[in-house]
């Protein structure tokens, strides 16, 4: 599943902000592809401490420091590009929305498919 999210998040991601681009919105285009990394890392990260969390003993500890570490990253990285009016707030939006549904689309996919007993963390 992590890696069609990756895959269709990459295509969709680009293409949208291409789309953008060319009908002249270069800052909002930059918003949608700044958007949709930081979505998707912050996908992947929350994926990556959630095994730890299953397959680790006492790993809640280290779940919460990187949650707190990938959240104060993201909401950085984006005030200092909206400070500096490198992108808008929605195309950020956008990204974030596309990565979000691309996500809970595949969750529903891979939910229909397997059965009941099946552990979708699985790659």
């Amino acid at each position: 599943m992590i890696n069609r999210v990756i895959k269709k998040s990459v295509f969709l991601s680009l293409t949208v902000c291409l789309i953008i681009f060319f009908y002249g919105y270069g800052k909002t285009a930059f918003g949608v592809l700044t958007g949709s990394t930081a979505a998707l890392i912050s996908y992947l990260s929350l994926y990556w401490a959630l095994n730890l969390f299953i397959n680790e003993k006492g790993a809640l500890f280290i779940m919460l420091i990187i949650s707190s570490i990938r959240l104060l990253i993201i909401f950085s990285c984006t005030c200092i590009l909206v400070y500096f009016k490198l992108l808008t707030i929605g195309g950020l939006f956008i990204g974030f929305t596309l990565i979000y549904i691309i996500i809970i689309y595949e969750g529903i996919v891979e939910k229909k498919y397997n059965s009941p007993n099946d552990v979708i963390l699985n790659v």
